[in-house]
């Protein structure tokens, strides 16, 4: 959801909270830094509804007016148009059966599209939701301690990923990928078929180098990410797959950062 928030209710004794033991704080940390990372992702979602009343979570009749079945129950949504939640709410259960709304979407931490129905593991601590298949979702690279600035030595906020953003391709079953609009600049891509080795990659027609430790320069990751420094870029990998970044204004005092792969690798650890 937008709005992330736990607490105890009326009996602290009788219902579990986050801060109950190490376990479930590592837990909650997981999930807050994912939620974090999400925040390019709401703040255009929230853009959209200003600008034009629909809301950030939605009902599956607002995105997939044709697809009945997921009106049936009561317990799946959409996080604007492309995400796609589908929460175990039975008790004991670990899995779920999924209809899913249509054919290409793709766990948020695939690597793969998901085949459709789907029958879907779901220990405690994992929660389905899956992105819609031709979806660039942009994220933060890294998760901030605060949204709201952070004055303490050692916590970072917002300002510290400014100029900064990670771009999770999930591309179409014909290799394509939606423009979106972000940081200024146009981004798409085509022909994203099949497996992605960015290791092949080239940007604006030159090879890329290994990265190092500390990523100064566009380079290739060893995780299978791709590091582009810089407003403006076209890269190609083997296959076919083209991702362009046009920028609307050039911009001489600042230099963007993209950290671009194909679904999971982008969340790494998390």
């Amino acid at each position: 959801q937008p709005l992330m928030r736990t607490h105890h209710g009326s009996s602290e004794c009788a219902n579990w909270s986050f801060d109950r033991d190490a376990e479930t704080v590592e837990h909650y940390r997981r999930w807050a830094r994912i939620h974090t990372r999400l925040y390019p992702t709401y703040q255009a979602l929230a853009a959209e509804a200003v600008a034009e009343g629909l809301p950030i979570t939605r009902h599956p009749w607002l995105v997939a007016p044709e697809v009945r079945d997921l009106w049936a129950g009561q317990d799946v949504f959409f996080i604007g148009d492309d995400l796609f939640v589908a929460p175990v709410v039975e008790e004991g259960a670990t899995g779920r059966d999924l209809q899913l709304p249509g054919a290409g979407w793709w766990p948020l931490f695939g690597e793969i599209a998901a085949g459709n129905p789907a029958t879907v593991s779901a220990p405690a601590t994992e929660l389905p939701v899956y992105v819609r298949g031709g979806t660039i979702l942009p994220l933060l690279i890294q998760a901030v301690d605060s949204h709201y600035g952070a004055s303490a030595e050692g916590l970072t906020d917002l300002g510290d990923e400014d100029g900064r953003l990670a771009l999770a391709l999930y591309p179409a079953s014909d290799g394509s990928l939606d423009a979106i609009e972000v940081e200024g600049a146009t981004i798409s891509g085509t022909g994203f078929t099949g497996g992605v080795d960015w290791s092949t990659a080239t940007l604006d027609g030159n090879a890329l180098p290994g990265c190092q430790d500390e990523v100064v320069t566009s380079c290739a990751d060893d995780d299978n990410t791709l590091w582009v420094i810089g407003e403006s870029a076209t890269v190609t990998v083997a296959g076919g797959g083209t991702l362009t970044i046009a920028p609307h204004t050039t911009s001489s005092d600042t230099t963007r950062t993209w950290r671009i792969g194909v679904g999971g690798a982008v969340w790494g650890a998390l």
